[in-house]
């Protein structure tokens, strides 16, 4: 009796380890795969199909309802790597986010996608004297998302964070650079300071809070945080050589407000290298 329940456990540990190996590998694909390919969506990678997520991730960690859609979590074992699969409200796929750790490095990754359109198999004629009934199917929802409801949440959420009144997309995308700027020239001369900058995310805000100290030794050490519901507080220590502020250009700030930097690992950035080399994270005050 007790060899089987021993033989039960270690199979449950192999399961798990093997799904949590898994999970981390995929999540790695994933953030290669967005870096790589962004938004050329017409590829149809195999993670954008949900049945295919959880053949290979195995059962759902934890599920979150939002407004408007549903959460899927998928945690990678002991490591900090998660997937969490977003589901709208005709059960289809339309993003995923999570967390990648890799020899490479580890950080955030997230994508927004129309859901995958799936045909139905062919069926043999019938040598049938009546034609059957036809039954109309439920058409697939558009791609489109930012209703107007979901824009006015997004301009309202914006308003609120950084105090202001502005009404158009435009005058958003026009801030964010701006906030993104004003840092980025802050950062370069180590100008200590609290500065506030938002980055798009999916159909979110990521609003980050930036903490610039007294530069020491010709370092300058920042603090960058923000927060994100499934994980929890972010913290970003960083300590910057002095030679290297001059690389935070007004041409990568409005690169980064505009949701358009890229990781790759394969060939990082010059400043992807930087925030690597020189910036520890912590999750809720645990690195």
């Amino acid at each position: 009796m007790m060899k089987r329940i021993f033989i039960f456990i270690c199979a449950a540990i192999c399961i798990h380890s093997l799904y949590a190996d898994s999970c981390r590998n995929i999540a790695n694909q994933i953030n290669h795969d967005i870096a790589k390919y962004s938004g050329r969506y017409e590829m149809d990678f195999p993670w954008m199909n949900l049945n295919w997520l959880k053949q290979h991730l195995g059962t759902v960690d934890s599920k979150q309802a939002t407004e408007k859609n549903i959460l899927y979590k998928w945690n990678c074992g002991a490591e900090d790597s998660f997937i969490i699969a977003k589901i709208d409200s005709h059960g289809s796929l339309v993003g995923v986010e999570g967390q990648y750790n890799s020899a490479e490095g580890t950080g955030l990754f997230s994508t927004s996608f129309p859901p995958v359109k799936t045909v139905a198999p062919a069926t043999p004629q019938k040598m049938i004297t009546k034609p059957e009934p036809v039954v109309a199917s439920t058409p697939l929802p558009t791609p489109e998302t930012n209703t107007p409801a979901s824009a006015a949440d997004r301009f309202h959420q914006y308003n609120e964070h950084f105090h202001v009144a502005l009404n158009t997309q435009g005058e958003i995308q026009t801030d964010m650079i701006q906030r993104m700027k004003q840092y980025y020239l802050n950062l370069r001369t180590c100008k200590p300071g609290k500065y506030q900058f938002a980055l798009p995310v999916l159909q979110d805000f990521l609003f980050h809070t930036a903490i610039i100290s007294t530069p020491e030794d010709n370092h300058c050490r920042v603090k960058i945080s923000y927060e994100i519901a499934q994980i929890g507080k972010i913290d970003l220590k960083c300590n910057f050589d002095g030679k290297d502020l001059a690389l935070f250009t007004d041409k990568e700030a409005e690169i980064a407000a505009r949701g358009q930097v890229k990781f790759d690992h394969n060939q990082p950035s010059i400043l992807q290298t930087i925030m690597e080399k020189n910036c520890k994270r912590y999750v809720d005050g645990v690195a």
